[in-house]
């Protein structure tokens, strides 16, 4: 009788024991995650980010995933505390980001593969519908690659003469003036409503051209007549996609779904390391790479670029229009050599 009461006691404190256990490992951190469409792209980045996770992270992180079109079908049934069974609201890509703008959402919140520009017009939005004093913490890692970038790229193609940036912002101004960054090149700036006419004139007077990010809702015939008159003209085109490279750009930097998913799994470590989100702050991708179409340079006069060389020369430059140097994603792009290596 004895041997079964201590038995008994045996499988309680077994039982207790492996209660306890499963508190100590429970999920302690919840994301929901938001996705424009189920394309390639953003599932890609949902991949490198539950990778670099399961690879980095000392605790268990749950991950529920959703679509525009699902999540919008959903959102009337929804009651406003649903979102608070979640620390994070993750979007990838314009729509997600709009949608969720568009909630009174109370927790953080950090969007993927958006424009610096529409990321604050939602920011505004956000600000005027909230009240500011309770306003989570939010954070963007833009789609766009800082003008600097793009402008030490062109530079190492065409180290002077004229340069005409496409975008809807001047960051040639932003860049010159208001920073006080002396740019060798003279840039003009124009947006995409010029007429066919009209940029093909523009187009004769320059050396070569820039391509900006904050272009990206522009029709694939717009952009198609753009490279096409470029190219007549003998003016080299610097992109922010592969797909612009394809297309018939010479260069382009950009930043890959992997490297999007890399560097949000960073931001959410670095909230559970700290405990905090001071470092939860909007800003450019920190890994990136460049592409080279090889085929048009030679076209176009440049066979002797060198995809290693143009990205060093942007590594390694020192030129910044922002309070972040342009070098920074130097160690960055190292570290993460050196920690997928390991692994």
């Amino acid at each position: 009788m004895h041997f079964f009461k201590q038995t008994k006691l045996s499988v309680i404190f077994i039982i207790l024991l492996f209660n306890f256990a499963s508190e100590a490992f429970a999920i302690d951190y919840k994301v929901l995650l938001l996705k424009s469409a189920n394309t390639e792209h953003y599932e890609k980045v949902e991949a490198a980010l539950r990778k670099s996770l399961a690879i980095y992270s000392n605790q268990p992180i749950s991950i529920v995933s959703s679509t525009v079109k699902l999540f919008r079908s959903e959102l009337k049934n929804l009651q406003r505390e649903y979102f608070d069974n979640y620390d994070l609201l993750m979007t990838i890509g314009i729509r997600a980001a709009e949608l969720a703008y568009s909630v009174d959402v109370e927790i953080p919140m950090l969007s993927l593969l958006i424009p610096k520009l529409n990321y604050q017009q939602l920011r505004k939005l956000d600000i005027h519908n909230m009240n500011t004093s309770k306003l989570p913490p939010r954070m963007a890692i833009y789609l766009d690659q800082p003008f600097e970038r793009q402008y030490v790229l062109a530079k190492q193609i065409v180290a002077d003469g004229e340069m005409i940036v496409f975008g809807q912002k001047d960051y040639a101004t932003e860049c010159g003036e208001k920073k006080k960054v002396k740019l060798s090149n003279k840039v003009s700036h124009i947006d995409s409503s010029l007429s066919v006419k009209r940029l093909s004139r523009q187009l004769e007077k320059t050396n070569i051209a820039i391509v900006t990010a904050d272009l990206g809702r522009t029709s694939a015939n717009q952009n198609k007549w753009l490279l096409y008159m470029a190219y007549q003209n003998n003016v080299p085109v610097i992109a922010y996609s592969q797909a612009f490279v394809q297309a018939g750009a010479i260069a382009a930097i950009f930043s890959t779904p992997a490297h999007f998913g890399k560097q949000a799994a960073e931001v959410i470590l670095d909230v559970l390391n700290s405990g905090t989100y001071d470092n939860f702050t909007s800003g450019y991708a920190k890994y990136f790479d460049v592409a080279l179409n090889q085929n048009v340079a030679r076209s176009l006069g440049y066979a002797n670029l060198s995809k290693v060389d143009l990205l060093d020369s942007i590594m390694n430059n020192k030129l910044s229009c922002h309070s972040v140097p342009l070098n920074y994603a130097e160690k960055s792009q190292q570290q993460m050599t050196q920690m997928d290596k390991q692994n």
